[in-house]
């Protein structure tokens, strides 16, 4: 079996024996220009006088001009063959049936609907247009130089009839279909005589962009079509009606490789094929004798196609795999298919794509289905949201209040990481307001899978498998997956190695799926491979290790994720790496592992709920839970204890309290509350005119350094002291500051808040110098 460097070397030995085959033409192509040149007149000579050998060596290698003219559809055929990774033959070119039609056969729509497209006022001016295009392909001139006078000599030569038959019969229509006639068996399956005016009118414009055609661009082409019709009615070459009915009479058009059953997975075979055709030229597919290696791997192949047919058929009402017994038995991955929830419900599929990629080098190696699409957003959105700065950490809201769920049961404060892996609805429409669909849709437009095609989407997943590295074949500017095994890969760093480890991680997180799909789930492998999975509805499940990237679409009604396209995705997946060694992803630099509150994100304190979380360094949190509080209180009367309660009647209890918008949630949920209400002052003495408080008010929100004004005096005053600690009870006393100058409604002194937040008690007391005091206190929330 040839390899891709035999084709590159037997290629560039046929160029070099076709310079060596045009070096013999030159003195050929020489007398021909020097007839051009005499037939002129003289004075053209004598301008160009002794440049004519000079024209001559700078035209060594160009092909004979009219014997290019004359036999460019007689060129021997020696189509391309493909093969799979184990030699198999899996699919050969065969040119498109073709004839020459000469002028007088040529219909008037293909003559009229071309002349639309490319040059409109070709029968009325020396515009030679499709003339230039003509011999700038055939000929295929490089020198600039060169071009003007060959086009030149070649209007002055030959009528605009001659011009028109030859480029209509060499023209290059896309699908290997040069010439009219093919063009019309390859998009049509019918004789070009047959064709009707909206048919040409499709086909006229393809040659200005070979892959602007019906198939592989159907609108593009249609929009062609639109402006090849405008011009023929405004030059008033058809009727109204033959426009209006040529506009709505929608074109047949053939799928590619109609009728033919000798090739194997016909789908792979086509992208093979159109990928050869950019890497080597559709006219070296039909005439190089191609023998091209392909990444196929057959044993996938026929699994993933009789596991997609069994699955349809099952979610069609079937009971069992519907396949014929030979088919059955041929098919162990059939063993992995886990049971469907309700046998025997028709959720009235009739089609499904899979897609087997390689994420280290981008090679696709199984392909059902040609018409698959993607649907999955949710992982693409957390992506943007990570690469904003959130983290997998971050607490998001699962109320109804941002989305509805057909479930009607809402979890209320849920992590980034929870949200993902269970695939809540509301916290992804929280997420999806916080970054913006403009975003999301860059970041699914930077993966290059903007298209919807599950191929495309499915190559976006291999690229975060691949620590951020798109691999596959370079095109315009892109990297796609390709089907022809390459030498070396081509990469291009899409997302930061610590981004990609991050999606990876939280994306094959066990834990994280379990409360949304309940565990064991079918995105679970044999052995807990590590593997990560995305759901998208019913129709499409993406799921991946270092190794394997697969996707699957399933086309129906009403189906449940676990139900639609992840149990062919899980069967395919356990049967391909049951004999394979467990890979996991290795973690780059750049990531800090914390320990965290759960559900706030926050930093770890003794009274929350804690786990370790993954944050990409410069985005991990700073602060620590507030949501679990520890308060004492009143057990006799359920009120929150003060200094002045008891301290036998004082229980401490752990609340879990919520932030807007799930305080609703949390009540209606019954989760209990701390209490609002103080426990009742025990009155010591009138303190009105001894210890007072003025500024700040109780209750009030503070921040940075505040002045503290109030009063401190009484008979026989000794001292005052300024004090605060955090919450109600004064388990850890600070000083603020202790004068021995009483103070009248003025500064007491300067409270720095930097560092604190939260609930905190400002307590003022003023001493005698008999050991009387008076105490007077209030309550603050510091918001730093």
């Amino acid at each position: 079996m040839p390899k891709a460097t035999q084709i590159a070397r037997r290629r560039s030995r046929r160029r070099r024996e076709e310079k060596k085959g045009g070096q013999t033409a030159v003195s050929i192509l020489f007398f021909i220009l020097l007839a051009i040149f005499v037939g002129g007149g003289l004075l053209l000579m004598g301008v160009l006088g002794g440049s004519t050998w000079a024209y001559a060596l700078a035209t060594d290698g160009l092909p004979p001009f009219f014997e290019i003219i004359a036999t460019t559809t007689d060129t021997a055929p020696a189509p391309a063959r493909f093969y799979a990774q184990d030699g198999t033959l899996i699919h050969q070119i065969e040119a498109p049936t073709s004839a020459w039609l000469r002028w007088n056969e040529l219909p008037p729509t293909a003559v009229q609907s071309t002349i639309a497209a490319i040059a409109p006022e070709y029968w009325e001016s020396d515009d030679n247009t499709i003339m230039n295009r003509f011999l700038d392909e055939q000929i295929g001139v490089e020198e600039p130089y060169l071009r003007p006078l060959i086009r030149h000599r070649a209007g002055k030569l030959y009528s605009k009839e001659q011009i028109l038959e030859w480029y209509l019969n060499n023209a290059y229509y896309g699908w290997l279909a040069y010439g009219w006639e093919a063009a019309a068996a390859v998009y049509f399956d019918k004789p070009a005589a047959d064709l009707t005016l909206g048919e040409a009118a499709l086909l006229a414009s393809i040659p200005t962009d070979p892959h602007r055609n019906p198939i592989d661009a159907y609108e593009a082409a249609k929009t062609a079509q639109e402006t090849v019709l405008e011009r023929l009615h405004q030059s008033e070459q058809i009727t109204l009606d033959e426009l209006m009915a040529a506009r709505f009479l929608p074109p047949q058009i053939v799928p590619p490789f109609n009728g033919r059953f000798d090739i194997i997975a016909p789908d792979f075979a086509l992208y093979a094929q159109q990928e050869a055709e950019q890497l080597y030229g559709a006219s070296a597919l039909l005439h190089d004798g191609l023998e091209i290696q392909t990444s196929l791997n057959l044993a996938w192949q026929q699994q993933a196609e009789c596991v997609a047919q069994a699955h349809v058929n099952r979610l069609s009402g079937m009971i069992g795999s519907g396949l014929p017994a030979d088919q059955r038995d041929a098919c162990p991955a059939l063993e992995f298919l886990p049971p469907l929830n309700a046998m025997g419900v028709d959720y009235h599929a009739d089609d499904a794509a899979v897609v087997m990629l390689d994420p280290k080098t981008g090679a696709i190696q199984a392909m059902v289905g040609a018409n698959g699409g993607g649907d999955i957003r949710a992982p693409f959105t957390y992506l943007t949201a990570l690469a904003q700065g959130y983290t997998a950490a971050v607490m998001l809201a699962d109320i109804e209040q941002f989305s509805e769920n057909e479930t009607g049961i809402y979890r209320g404060g849920v992590r980034l990481r929870q949200a993902l892996g269970s695939g809540y609805a509301s916290p992804l429409a929280q997420v999806t307001g916080w970054v913006g669909e403009t975003a999301v849709d860059q970041t699914i437009k930077n993966l290059n899978a903007d298209d919807g095609r599950l191929l495309s989407l499915t190559h976006a997943f291999a690229t975060i498998s691949n620590s951020g590295k798109m691999a596959g074949r370079a095109e315009d500017g892109r990297i796609v997956p390709t089907a022809i095994v390459q030498e070396t890969a081509v990469t291009r760093e899409i997302l930061t190695p610590a981004l990609a480890y991050l999606m990876n991680d939280m994306l094959a997180d066990r834990r994280a799926r379990c409360d949304g799909y309940g565990c064991p789930n079918v995105m679970e492998l044999p052995h807990n491979r590590p593997t990560a999975v995305a759901l998208g509805g019913g129709q499409s499940a993406t799921g991946y290790t270092p190794d394997l990237v697969t996707g699957v679409w399933v086309n129906g009604e009403g189906m449940a994720a676990v139900d639609g396209a992840a149990p062919i995705w899980h069967a395919l997946m356990s049967w391909a790496l049951q004999d394979a060694p467990t890979t996991i992803w290795a973690q780059p630099d750049g990531l800090v592992e914390l320990s965290i509150c759960d559900p706030s994100g926050q930093l770890a304190t003794a009274h929350c709920p804690s786990l370790s979380e993954l944050f990409i360094k410069g985005t991990e949190p700073t602060s620590y839970d507030r949501m679990y509080q520890e308060v004492g209180v009143n057990r006799e009367n359920g009120r929150l204890a003060t200094l002045y309660t008891p301290p036998e009647l004082i229980e401490r209890r752990i609340y879990q309290q919520f932030p807007d918008p799930l305080q609703e949630w949390a009540a209606e949920s019954g989760i209990p509350q701390p209490p609002t209400e103080y426990d009742t002052l025990r009155p010591m003495r009138d303190v009105a005119d001894t210890a007072v408080i003025l500024n700040p008010q109780p209750l009030t929100i503070i921040s940075s350094t505040i002045p503290i004004s109030g009063t401190a005096q009484m008979e026989g005053f000794s001292s005052y002291r300024l004090t605060y600690f955090k919450g109600l009870l004064p388990d850890n006393l600070q000083t603020i500051i202790i004068s021995t100058e009483p103070v009248a409604q003025s500064r007491l002194g300067d409270w720095d808040t930097t560092g604190l937040d939260g609930l905190y008690t400002l307590l003022l007391t003023v001493m005698g110098e008999d050991g009387r005091f008076a105490e007077t206190s209030i309550q603050v929330t510091v918001d730093n």
